[in-house]
């Protein structure tokens, strides 16, 4: 099995003219996770021939590109100071910054420019009283512009990995070449 979207959690960079922000997102719980999806965007066109006794129809289509989304859910739990994170991702995106994904840091190939996609928010709140911690977060990104390539391909190759492999600094060390 390959590895295509890497191991790692995401990061967002807000930049401004000379103003740089930068989130390292929480990996999500157990109960959630992060989730990419892929719309494809196209032009189509049915085209019907004329002859009635022999009915034809062609579909014409021409593809435009792709929205990605991603979505970190928090079903379970979520720190206050990781929603702290998305509300400051929020109110740079209001602001006027410039968001940048990386929806892995051990695949740093893959850059998208992206804006919230959240209409509406939910917090739940964890029976447990004030020790208990929040849940039901989850927080959306699409990217701004299509995309002409979804930038997959093989990250990490876990038959190349070594015995006794460890990760580092959110790369993963010990690959074999």
């Amino acid at each position: 099995m390959d590895i295509s979207l890497g191991i790692s959690n995401a990061k967002i960079v807000a930049t401004l003219a000379n103003k740089l922000f930068s989130y390292s997102l929480p990996l999500t719980n157990k109960g959630g996770r992060q989730i990419e999806d892929y719309e494809v965007k196209t032009i189509r066109h049915y085209v019907q021939g004329l002859d009635i006794s022999d009915p034809t129809e062609t579909i014409l289509e021409s593809v435009l590109g792709y929205r990605i989304s991603w979505s970190f859910s928090y079903s379970d739990f979520v720190k206050g100071t990781d929603i702290e994170i998305f509300e400051s991702i929020l109110a740079k995106h209001k602001q006027g910054y410039t968001l940048t994904i990386t929806p892995r840091v051990d695949n740093p190939a893959r850059k998208f420019v992206i804006i919230p996609d959240n209409q509406t928010l939910a917090l739940g709140i964890n029976s447990g009283g004030y020790k208990a911690g929040n849940n039901s977060w989850v927080f959306r990104f699409i990217t701004k512009n299509l995309e002409q390539s979804l930038g997959l391909g093989v990250v990490i190759d876990p038959d190349s990995i070594t015995s006794g492999t460890i990760f580092g600094a959110g790369v993963l060390t010990g690959q074999g070449l």
